[in-house]
């Protein structure tokens, strides 16, 4: 605790941004999304990653603190892919409040078994950023609804 000259108790609060995470082998795709979340979604930091051992890594030194969302590609050459990641952390993800998506050029069946691996949603390639984003507004307004 720290202490004013008075006596009183100075309270620190400190209000953290949340995080949008998104990783993909691909820097232009990568690059791209991380430019209209930043533009659609300005009250989020969005970090970057270009591999499924970045982002684990990331998920070792610092878990979900701050993440609400992890946007994933799911081919990440080389090493783990996003289906993976998804099997791995989606737990961890849930009780932290994150949501995790995938995105796919490999079919339905692999964004509907990313679901049943505990994504919140997938979306087939080509990536419409239109559909991303109001699957992230749906994510936000379901979050509210339920804290109300």
């Amino acid at each position: 605790m720290e202490f004013d000259l008075d006596g009183s108790i100075r309270k620190n609060i400190v209000l953290k941004k949340q995080i949008i995470l998104i990783a993909d082998d691909d820097s232009m795709s990568r690059d791209f999304i991380k430019t209209v979340f930043e533009r659609y979604f300005s009250k989020y930091v969005i970090e970057t990653y270009n591999t499924g051992e970045a982002v684990e890594q990331r998920f070792g030194d610092k878990g979900f603190d701050g993440v609400k969302f992890v946007v994933l590609d799911e081919v990440m050459d080389p090493g783990l892919r996003g289906l993976e990641l998804i099997k791995k952390y989606s737990s961890l993800a849930r009780s932290s409040g994150c949501k995790m998506i995938l995105y796919t050029g490999e079919g339905k069946e692999l964004g509907e078994r990313a679901i049943r691996e505990g994504a919140f949603a997938y979306i087939s390639k080509p990536i419409s950023l239109n559909k991303l984003e109001g699957i992230i507004k749906t994510a936000l307004v379901e979050e509210k609804t339920s804290q109300q």
